[in-house]
């Protein structure tokens, strides 16, 4: 009984300081002007209800990967890799004009998704105060290209992720 409860709180702990978000604002906010979308978009990788395991668990053999990331051997550079390479394509794709409506002033999008064990994009929710936010959010998400999905001693496994997109209305 001991062991359970240091080791749910071990989780607890180590869930928290995995998923702590950073003050730097400038990487969290996108700036929408005439239109254009500016980069500033951070992905966080999460643990989903189905014990799914996080990209920075220690015993990940290798994270999802875009076909651009493939020559990558360092876990970490294929990491970086695709965070970056998610960043330019949600930059690229995003449909500012739909979200030109909403009233002035800083907004979030919420993305949950997963990366299947065959390196499809899956259970989507998405979250905003508006619909037509979330709409556009969901479009852009569903679009992301097929990955390799993550493994785990060489077997494919889910990783779930969330990416908060902040826009400011100017």
């Amino acid at each position: 009984m001991k062991l359970k409860i240091i080791l749910t709180f071990c989780i607890i702990v180590i869930s928290a300081l995995s998923y702590a978000q950073n003050n730097d604002k400038a990487k969290d906010l996108i700036v929408l002007k005439k239109g254009k979308l500016t980069d500033g978009i951070t992905i966080k990788e999460i643990k989903s209800k189905k014990n799914d395991v996080s990209i920075n668990d220690p015993i990940i053999t290798r994270p999802p990967i875009f076909e651009t990331c493939k020559s990558l051997s360092d876990i970490e550079e294929q990491k970086d890799c695709f965070t970056q390479t998610l960043q330019k394509f949600i930059s690229k794709k995003f449909n500012t004009s739909a979200l030109t409506i909403l009233p002035t002033g800083r907004h979030k999008i919420d993305c949950f998704f997963t990366i299947s064990n065959e390196g499809e994009i899956a259970n989507i929710d998405i979250y905003s105060n508006y619909k037509i936010a979330e709409d556009e959010a969901a479009k852009l998400i569903s679009k992301i290209p097929n990955l390799e999905p993550g493994e785990i001693n060489g077997k494919p496994k889910e990783i779930s992720y969330w990416l908060p997109i902040t826009f400011m209305l100017q």
